[in-house]
């Protein structure tokens, strides 16, 4: 088996027709296919050149690029990488270079001293050079590589990144020295169908590929060639559409690497193919002045379009003030700033291309990367190509805008904090987006003048990032990446301390870089001229309200601020570590390692909580504490003469070891799912957003639709983004399926998807796919086009309400921007977790969901070989994890779900009650036989309720209300209580009202069950709760499978007006000693005074209920509703005996939300609502 995540070896011994190609498969290709040869590739493993070590892991790649005389070396970082090239290249040979865009400083220092000598007449050195405008505005790599006289090629796509390799190694054999290839970033996080040559080295059984290779059109250099020279030979620069000698058009685009492929999809979709001149630009320095005077002789205004705009603008406008000076007649050049709907006066640059769609339409200006969208530019250039061909309309070709009411766009186009909170991207590009919401909060604030004025200062304004207009007084903003200002940031501080206007640096560090370094940094820029003028301050972004006023303290400082900002706690292990546990899982398909930690309690509950969490699975092995932690609290007055003393498990801590995958329901294995009907079967273009990826980037779902896509014949293009949201877990990735034209080229696309045209919307992460949906994200989905399949609790801790919380929102957010009919909500994390031990499979039970919805047009039998083939190298189980998918949309409730409790019948769960009871150690047969016979008189006389699922779920809760009323009290406890159900339920029979008898059956057995520290050991040490632990984490003895149980318990003492409380891990020796005390305990002195005054409140309410329901049917059953709420959403065992009888009598309404003002507060019982001990 290869190893997890390689590239197929027959991928780059592939010598004709189409493959699918990543970044790095593309590098290493162009260095097999390159007539040159290539000796060395090096790079440092830490950056994007890590994909490209990752793809020559397996041995047969190593032995076909030992074949070709390549060796694939790391390095310790960029600059010994282009040490290492220069001095191949000096011995005659051809290397190439990666550098990272953030090591680009580093590589140039080492590069300048290496340009003093030529290389050998056969060497050769490319430096590909990483560009990345939004996250490193500086240094820019053009600028730098063109400062020190390299030549530089900017590829557009990946075919184009091919051929520039083989390009820069003639161009670097000709000028003798080091050509740079400038890769954006977009090109490096995508995939693309390339159409393969033969390479330089065949076997004689490839004859077809030697005949190939031997036709191909070669262009050698000659002697005393110069790059240019060269350049124009082998046609790096092309135009297109260019009018004929004399003739001069209104608008024409010069289109510079990659944003060829977006002008081209921009013009195919508009069909305006043909009809605008086009200059691509691939060799962007040295500039070629004579094509580029030809292109500007024949058009009234040429729009400069390029990552970084104002680069190649500039050198552009040199051109045309030397066309002037001698007297031709060049056209206007554009770039930053476009020409308005006139033609006339221009418009300064503002907003950006994540705010509304007013407000794109409205700006004319250009930002880093805007060129790279499709979408945007429809909107920036919609009045230019409207006068290209008016007949089209092209105005109405635009996707319209789904209202966005709660997104107010800032002057940064960041999102708003308040409102915006489950928005959010995880990690640190996360963290920058969230502060420079709270910069714009901060402009506002300082715009209403009042905190000014108390300080006695001007009218402030606030530049963030250099958007903003400047005031009496001003402060520039800037947020920086922690690594980013290690490098950086001494000069940027000196720079600011000498500027007159006040600097404000906000800092946002990762978990490895803490706030100490960057205030060394700071510290080490400072001279005692400058000292005073610097403050630095620190923060951490969970809190966020300190964040805010560290921010708003800064802005009112005059000199500069540095608010360093920790983006979260550090990792208990190293990252690489927890990666690599991550990997395993997805490798075996299943983890060897469970930990299930929930309250010692659950197993007590006779109807689980309204909105309970589900436990918390630890993810991945993670430890969860368990050391020793204690608390010493003051008691108020009114308790300061009690003494009590109490010992109770709190948490229960399961660990399971496996050795073998966990065993698989066994319904609906072997049923054989329909062949559903593709929706979109006739489309040419069909494309999927998937929120939320596993495994290396572009995830394994993406692989799966793309490798599928490839075996029926499509044309795949997949973007992705790399960013990690955890462990193992990328942020998103799209995958584009398009079929070729007539003559068997594919159609002008680009990878990414335009706003509103995703036909598919694949959540495994709810907050992703809203972000992806909403007008400060992706915006790829529309109601009118897109369907969804999204998992609810995707990526979240399901303990963690708040952010079960914002995925609910998050939810509805999706909703308003898809389609209504094609709208569907999986639990596929819950339903991998319980049929695979773990949520890893989550994606492809979703993508299987998907495909027998109809939303995938693929054949069955090509998403089956994609599933083994990714299978193949190294991700376990795709085929099951699909298979339950489909399932699951076939008939969602036998597909997964396993028996746990409430889906069994009562007289199911009787028998097993009473063979549970039997089996204890103990326990006297006497007692199974009372809890059957008791069990079944019930089962009995309540059979009118059976029948419906309610009624059964209210026979089910009165069998294990039994059941638990025998445990705590014995079986008169259980008799009494059988008794007021069954006379409740005669005397509402008689009187209509059927379901009242129901209603009381939870609330009088909760009441009843006094949870004291006896009954929950006599509770957590039987048969039931390890039955619960078992079917929860699906264990199996028989497969191998060993469970450890521990307890988190709390001693409490109440003494000499104070209580302390300690909190420690035991095993479950604890819990069976205090069943074994409880035995001989006086029920008379078990709970608390208020727990059994509580207690006989409810009694009394259910016979008042039997003895008025007669007189009121209608008003007993809404109070007993409203009993029966205070039991769903725990707070029964909260409030007095006096506020239940409030609240269920209908006096005095409750605080909806939180704590209400009449919950008991006794703080002897402050652990009963389910308060979780410290395990930290």
């Amino acid at each position: 088996m290869a190893t997890r995540g390689t590239t197929p070896p027959r991928v780059l011994a592939q010598n004709e027709g189409y493959a699918l190609l990543s970044a790095a498969e593309s590098l290493l290709k162009a260095c097999l296919e390159a007539d040159t040869g290539v000796d060395l590739v090096v790079g440092p493993p830490d950056s994007w050149f890590d994909s490209v070590l990752r793809a020559v892991e397996d041995a047969a790649s190593n032995d076909l690029l030992r074949r070709h005389g390549t060796r694939v070396n790391p390095s310790a970082d960029a600059g010994r990488a282009v040490t290492l090239a220069i001095h191949a290249a000096r011995g005659g040979r051809r290397a190439v270079a990666c550098v990272p865009n953030e090591q680009l400083a580093l590589a140039m220092n080492t590069l300048m001293p290496g340009l003093r000598r030529s290389f050998e007449s056969d060497g050769g050195a490319v430096l590909c050079v990483e560009n990345d405008p939004r996250r490193h505005p500086w240094p820019s790599p053009r600028r730098l590589l063109s400062n020190a006289g390299l030549p530089c090629l900017e590829p557009s796509d990946l075919g184009a990144l091919r051929a520039s390799v083989e390009t820069g190694l003639q161009l670097s054999r000709a000028g003798g020295k080091p050509v740079g290839v400038i890769v954006h970033r977009s090109i490096l996080t995508s995939m693309d169908t390339v159409a393969c040559g033969p390479n330089r080295v065949v076997t004689s059984s490839e004859v077809e590929a030697m005949l190939q290779r031997r036709r191909r059109r070669r262009v050698r250099a000659l002697d005393g060639e110069g790059v240019m020279r060269l350049a124009r030979r082998l046609e790096v620069n092309r135009v297109a559409n260019l009018p004929s000698p004399g003739e001069r058009v209104e608008t024409a685009l010069v289109l510079v690497g990659p944003t060829a492929p977006a002008v081209r999809h921009l013009l195919y979709e508009l069909q305006l193919i043909g009809r605008v001149p086009l200059l691509e630009i691939g060799l962007v320095n040295p500039l070629d002045d004579a094509l580029i005077e030809r292109f500007l002789d024949r058009c009234e205004r040429a729009i400069v379009l390029e990552s970084r705009p104002g680069e190649t603008e500039l050198e552009m406008l040199a051109i045309t003030e030397d066309m002037r000076r001698r007297g031709l007649r060049p056209g206007t050049i554009w770039g930053r700033v476009l020409p308005s709907a006139a033609g006339g006066a221009e418009t300064a640059v503002g907003g950006g291309s994540g705010g509304a769609a007013s407000s794109v339409a409205a700006s004319l200006g250009l930002l880093p990367d805007d060129a790279l969208s499709a979408s945007v530019l429809a909107r920036r250039l919609i009045h230019l190509l409207h006068a290209v061909r008016p007949t089209r309309r092209v105005a109405s070709r635009l996707m319209q805008e789904i209202p966005e009411g709660d997104v107010a766009p800032s002057q940064t186009g960041a999102r708003d904090d308040a409102r915006t909170e489950s928005r959010e991207l995880p990690g640190v590009i996360g963290a920058m987006d969230r502060l420079r919401a709270m910069l714009a909060d901060a402009a506002r604030w300082l715009a209403t003048g009042a905190p000014l004025e108390e300080r006695g200062l001007d009218p402030t304004s606030l530049v963030i990032e250099g958007v903003g207009r400047p005031g009496p007084r001003t402060i520039r903003a800037e947020v920086w990446t922690g690594r980013d200002f290690i490098s950086l940031g001494r000069a940027a501080v000196q720079q600011a301390a000498m500027d007159d206007d006040s600097w404000l640096f906000v800092v946002a560090t990762e978990s490895r870089i803490k706030a100490p370094m960057i205030e060394r940094v700071v510290q080490s820029a400072l001279s005692s001229e400058i000292a005073s003028r610097v403050e630095t301050t620190t923060g951490d972004l969970s809190d966020r309200a300190r964040v805010r006023e560290l921010l708003h303290e800064a802005c009112l400082h005059t000199g500069v601020s540095v608010v360093v900002v920790e983006t979260g706690e550090a990792p208990r292990r190293a990252r690489r570590d927890v990666e690599e546990t991550v990997a395993d899982i997805d490798r075996q398909g299943f983890s060897r390692i469970d930990r299930l930690v929930h309250r010692a309690d659950v197993v007590c509950d006779v109807r689980p909580r309204r909105e309970e969490p589900e436990p918390m699975l630890s993810r991945h092995g993670e430890s969860t504490g368990g050391g020793v932690t204690h608390a010493i609290d003051r008691l108020p007055p009114r308790l300061r003469s009690e003494v009590r003393f109490r010992l109770r498990p709190m948490l229960e801590m399961v660990d399971v070891v496996r050795t073998r995958p966990p065993a698989a329901p066994g319904r609906g294995a072997g049923e054989r799912l329909p062949i559903p009907e593709p929706i979109h079967a006739r489309q040419p273009v069909w494309s999927m957003h998937l929120a939320g990826t596993r495994g290396e980037a572009p995830g394994v779902a993406a692989r799966v639709l793309s490798e599928a896509g490839r075996v029926q014949g499509y044309h795949v293009r997949c973007a992705f983004e790399p960013t990690s949201t955890g462990p193992g877990r990328g942020s998103w990735a799209q995958v584009t399926f398009s079929q070729f034209d007539e003559e068997g080229a594919p159609l002008p696309l680009t990878s990414q998807i335009p706003w509103g045209e995703a036909d598919v919307l694949l959540g495994a992460d709810a907050r992703l796919a809203a972000w992806a949906c909403d007008g400060a994200g992706l915006r790829v989905a529309h109601p009118t086009v897109t369907g969804a399949v999204v998992d609810p609790s995707g990526g979240l801790d399901p303990s963690d309400r708040e952010a079960v919380e914002s995925s609910r929102a998050a939810l509805q957010r999706v909703a308003r921007h898809v389609a209504p009919d094609q709208r569907f909500e999986l639990e596929a994390g819950a339903a991998a977790r319980a049929v695979f031990g773990t949520d890893r499979p989550a994606d492809l039970v979703l993508l299987g969901f998907a495909y027998q919805k109809g939303l995938i047009p693929l054949r069955l039998d090509a998403l089956e070989e994609a599933l083994v083939t990714i299978e193949s190298r190294g991700w376990a189980r795709c085929r099951e994890a699909f298979t339950l998918g489909r399932r699951a949309a076939v008939n969602p409730r036998e597909s997964w779900r396993v028996r746990v409790g409430g889906a069994e019948t009562p007289a199911r769960v009787l028998r097993r009650a009473v063979l549970s009871r039997r089996a204890e150690r103990g326990v006297s047969r006497r007692l199974a036989r009372e809890l059957r016979t008791l069990g079944a008189s019930a089962l009995d006389a309540l059979s009118a309720w059976s029948g419906t699922p309610e009624g059964d779920q209210s026979l089910s809760e009165m069998v294990r209300a039994i059941d638990r009323l025998i445990r705590w009290g014995g079986t008169g406890l259980a008799r009494r209580f059988v008794d007021q159900v069954i006379a409740l339920e005669r005397r509402s029979a008689a009187c209509g009202a059927a379901d009242a008898a129901r209603l009381a059956v939870a609330p009088l057995a909760e009441a009843t069950l006094i949870r004291d520290s006896f009954y929950l050991a006599d509770m957590a040490s039987s048969i039931e709760a390890k039955r619960l632990v078992r079917d929860r984490l699906n264990v199996r003895r028989a497969r191998g499978d060993e469970l450890t149980r521990r307890f988190i318990n709390r001693l409490e003492v109440v003494a000499f007006s104070r209580r302390l409380r300690v909190d420690f891990r035991t095993s479950d020796w604890i819990v069976v000693l205090a069943r074994r005390i409880g035995r001989f305990w006086p029920d008379r002195l078990r709970g608390t005074r208020a727990e059994r005054t509580r207690a006989a409140a409810v009694r009394q309410l259910v016979e008042e209920a039997a003895a008025g329901i007669t007189d009121d049917p209608i008003g007993w059953r809404d109070r007993l509703v409203r009993l029966n709420v205070l039991v769903e959403s725990g707070q029964l065992r909260r409030l007095s005996a006096e506020s239940i009888r409030r609240r269920v009598l209908g006096d005095a309404g409750a605080t909806e939300g939180g704590v209400p003002d009449d919950v008991e507060r006794e703080p002897v019982d402050a652990s009963d609502d389910g308060e979780p001990p410290a395990t930290e």
